[in-house]
């Protein structure tokens, strides 16, 4: 009977998982479709051209924390398998997360003629096991020191409200300050991956879609259309906001000193539905600039980048197709001052090998 007793108890033991490893088992469907996508129509896709054009042979991304993100860079290296041989894509891969170098250690053992795809930078400091990503503040100092320009930031988020001045949210405020160092790198352009429940205004308070715009040429948000008023809503709120920052150029208030900037929203439909883009194009409004210093100073945030300055203004609405994403000025916004003043520039970092694949939860 105790050997009964004992065999029950055993079977319902549970595994002690951190909190990236439950999040890896919720939305999985929804992850997969928007990486594929996001895969498929946008990654290596150079400005002007289309999805089915010659991908580009050389980028530089910045991948944060987080498994919609590293959902991304796995369809996005098949994808690269698939169109891209026998010469594939010099690729290099800044992650602080411990999912990334896993995933880029599989791909590399099975793809071994497309090791240039795979050349990984790691961030210093101690791995959090519950987030499994470095974000010590060695980790932060060293992303607000790291002198790059990106040509993709994969950013995630716990929440995001699109209301107003449109704010990204955090569960754990441990993560906030290297999200934030990360998201306000220079990029090309910067891709807000987001399953369907997260479009609500809920924990600490990171970054502004205004900073994101300010510090990059184009801002996609990835998402899944529910195909019901959820995506009415959605859309109505992507369009106020796009109204918001950005202006045409004639506009009094428009910054055409950093050249045009786009904002993207991009719902990738069920099987047999047609996805939804939303494009918005122009320049970033200084009347927009003036109340996010406001806040800023309202709030006391000491984190405060200088402002970027984006062009004539376009609105698309698609129910089918991909839409170009590009900005096509080369960005001319100063790098985002660091918080620590005294803080000394790293070296480069050198290209590390992934040596262990156990760190990604099953």
């Amino acid at each position: 009977m105790r050997t009964k007793l004992a065999k029950k108890k055993q079977s319902h033991t549970v595994t002690p998982e951190g909190w990236s490893a439950r999040r890896s088992r919720e939305r999985t469907k929804e992850k997969l479709a928007i990486a594929k996508h996001f895969a498929e129509h946008m990654f290596l896709v150079a400005p002007d051209k289309k999805p089915e054009d010659d991908r580009e042979t050389a980028a530089t991304i910045l991948v944060l924390h987080g498994t919609t993100q590293d959902s991304a860079v796995g369809e996005s290296l098949r994808a690269v398998a698939d169109r891209q041989r026998p010469y594939g894509p010099f690729i290099n891969w800044y992650s602080p997360g411990a999912l990334v170098p896993t995933t880029l250690l599989q791909f590399r053992r099975v793809c071994p003629d497309l090791i240039s795809a795979t050349k990984m930078f790691l961030f210093p400091g101690e791995v959090d096991l519950d987030i499994e990503a470095a974000c010590s503040d060695e980790a932060v100092t060293y992303a607000e020191s790291l002198d790059v320009t990106f040509t993709y930031v994969f950013l995630g988020a716990y929440s995001c409200d699109l209301h107003l001045e449109g704010v990204v949210y955090f569960q754990h405020p441990r993560e906030v300050n290297l999200q934030r160092a990360c998201a306000l790198k220079r990029a090309r352009q910067k891709v807000l991956f987001l399953d369907s429940t997260k479009f609500r205004r809920e924990g600490h308070k990171g970054y502004t879609f205004l900073e994101l715009l300010a510090t990059s040429e184009n801002v996609t948000i990835y998402t899944v259309a529910k195909h019901n008023e959820h995506d009415v809503r959605l859309c109505e709120e992507f369009k106020t906001l796009a109204d918001s920052l950005l202006v045409s150029a004639d506009d009094p208030h428009a910054d055409r000193v950093a050249g045009e900037k786009v904002l993207l929203l991009c719902m990738v439909g069920r099987p047999g539905k047609p996805p939804i883009s939303i494009r918005k194009s122009g320049f970033l409004s200084r009347q927009s600039q003036v109340d996010e210093q406001r806040n800023i100073s309202a709030n006391g945030d000491a984190h405060t980048p200088e402002a970027a300055k984006p062009s004539g203004v376009s609105h698309t609405l698609l129910v089918q197709g991909h839409v170009s994403s590009n900005g096509r000025t080369p960005l001319q916004t100063p790098l985002v001052a660091a918080r620590h003043k005294n803080v000394k520039r790293p070296n480069s970092p050198s290209p590390v090998g992934v040596t262990s694949p156990n760190n990604r939860p099953d």
